[in-house]
């Protein structure tokens, strides 16, 4: 039986457990699925999907084997007395950026990773999560130092970010990195096992965040923050954790939410989610084991470590 976009609507999108991350968009050829209020959304029904199951196949949620990607990405199985609770790695380390230019959230590390991937050209732009001016999440392509910079920090909110891969081939760009959460990182190598063209060929290193859980944008901005607490988002500079404490950085004063007055507002999806790590990416990054500042770094790949010991070396980290 084909499983087409009626299986992915009715087993993943209905059910509450789809992501929003994007993948079926970016990877549907025609483009007959859009982002209708945070979910994936056929208009009309399409005569061509009734024998294509890309979007379904591609979809992290519809469940596939992580054993089989990690021996593709990685060329190694898990070690039970190492990678059983935080994935295959080469190494762990705490770093900083020494990269005057940079200030981002926790050590700017992942900033400086993709700095310094542009320049040597090992990439020709980067998948990232932006926002507009009101903090909503949206898919951001960025080609130079500056579009890094633009949307550095933590969103704090469900992002469809693999739609920016679709984009970034549309503007000729063939060596990019994705960054972003488990979902995007789950999606990013689905694609790239199983081998969907031009999409998989194009995907060069994978950065992923460290996830506890995220926030449904409706919830947790207009619902909370702006009809409960009062705040515009455009008033809002920056978002953070901080032990049981959601960080709320305002003009000139910072405001604390204790993180329980907030659960309501996590994505169902979360609920289910394996991975706090990032156990799929070439390097992981978070603040979760660091001093503030800095960041904890797990090396993964061959591409992971090759990548991060040229950075180390230039001295910038």
């Amino acid at each position: 039986m084909t499983k087409t976009w009626l299986e992915l609507l009715y087993k993943v999108i209905k059910r509450d457990i789809c992501t929003s991350c994007g993948t079926c968009i970016a990877a549907c050829p025609p483009d007959f699925i859009e982002m209708v209020r945070g979910k994936p959304k056929r208009a009309i029904k399409r005569a061509a999907c009734e024998n294509c199951e890309i979007c379904y196949v591609v979809c992290p949620q519809t469940g596939f084997d992580t054993r089989d990607i990690e021996s593709e990405f990685f060329g190694m199985k898990r070690r039970k007395d190492k990678d059983e609770h935080i994935g295959i790695y080469r190494r762990i380390l705490t770093a900083k950026t020494k990269d005057k230019r940079i200030k981002g959230q926790d050590g700017g590390i992942v900033t400086s990773i993709l700095t310094h991937a542009l320049e040597e050209h090992i990439i020709d732009g980067a998948i990232l999560t932006g926002s507009d001016s009101v903090w909503m999440p949206k898919p951001v392509v960025a080609r130079s130092y500056e579009e890094v910079v633009g949307p550095s920090g933590t969103k704090y909110s469900i992002s469809p970010t693999l739609v920016g891969v679709r984009d970034a081939l549309r503007k000729g760009l063939e060596n990019i990195c994705i960054v972003g959460t488990c979902c995007h990182v789950r999606a990013a190598r689905l694609m790239q096992f199983l081998n969907l063209e031009p999409l998989a060929r194009s995907i060069k290193l994978v950065i992923g965040l460290f996830c506890y859980e995220n926030f449904d944008y409706q919830g947790l901005m207009r619902g909370k923050i702006e009809d409960e607490l009062g705040f515009k988002p455009e008033e809002i500079s920056k978002f953070e954790v901080e032990g049981n404490e959601f960080l709320i950085h305002l003009k000139g004063k910072i405001f604390r939410v204790n993180l329980e007055d907030i659960e309501e507002y996590v994505h169902p999806s979360c609920a289910i989610c394996p991975d706090f790590v990032n156990e799929l990416a070439d390097i992981s990054v978070g603040s979760v084991g660091s001093p503030e500042g800095w960041s904890t770094v797990i090396i993964r790949s061959d591409t992971g470590e090759k990548i991060f010991s040229a950075l180390e070396n230039s001295g910038m980290i």
